[in-house]
């Protein structure tokens, strides 16, 4: 109710829409309506940076809204003064939301707009843990199809392959080995 007040009195106090937001989520424990205000932050402020990017982190945190958080980190780091980082939170979230091509375009989109090498070098390892991610991802999912179909789990990760499972068994982009455990793919 304060923080409705306050916006209503200056719907351009973005400082009214973090605090808020964060308060909600956080303290009260009421996430959506924490997104609700930030929403109607970013329709009165469309150019903060900082409203979209609580809403992103809020949706990446609490809601577990990778896909959604994603898309309010990329919109965060398109404005004005954003903070440098905020194209990196997008390509995390989006990977977490299970979107591996899109997150590897994004990563990609980082290694073309810069020269600074450390950034370069954080980006290839991001590529390569993206690589993993997608890769776990993958053989998890034929497990599953293995024991839905199978009524049993894989003797190994080499008898999804030979049951028609995956083409092949993909390389571990760090040198490890797959291998699976009840049930579950590790490295």
């Amino acid at each position: 109710h304060v923080f409705g007040i306050l916006t209503s009195l200056d719907p351009h106090f973005v400082g009214a829409y973090h605090f808020g937001a964060i308060t909600l989520a956080w303290d009260a424990g009421k996430p959506q309506e924490a997104m609700d205000l930030l929403t109607s932050g970013m329709k009165a402020n469309p150019l903060s940076w900082e409203v979209a990017f609580d809403a992103g982190f809020i949706c990446n945190t609490l809601l577990r809204d990778y896909d959604r958080a994603s898309t309010f980190f990329e919109v965060a780091s398109k404005m004005p003064n954003a903070w440098f980082i905020l194209a990196r939170w997008a390509a995390v979230a989006k990977a977490k939301a299970g979107d591996f091509q899109t997150a590897r375009e994004m990563w990609l989109d980082i290694l073309k707009g810069t020269q600074n090498k450390a950034l370069k070098a954080l980006v290839v390892r991001q590529l390569r843990n993206l690589n993993l991610d997608e890769a776990l991802d993958r053989l998890q999912k034929a497990v599953l199809r293995f024991q839905e179909d199978r009524r049993r789990l894989p003797v190994d990760l080499r008898e999804l392959q030979s049951a028609g499972y995956i083409d092949r068994l993909p390389e571990e982009p760090f040198g490890g080995q797959f291998y699976l455990k009840d049930g579950k793919v590790f490295t």
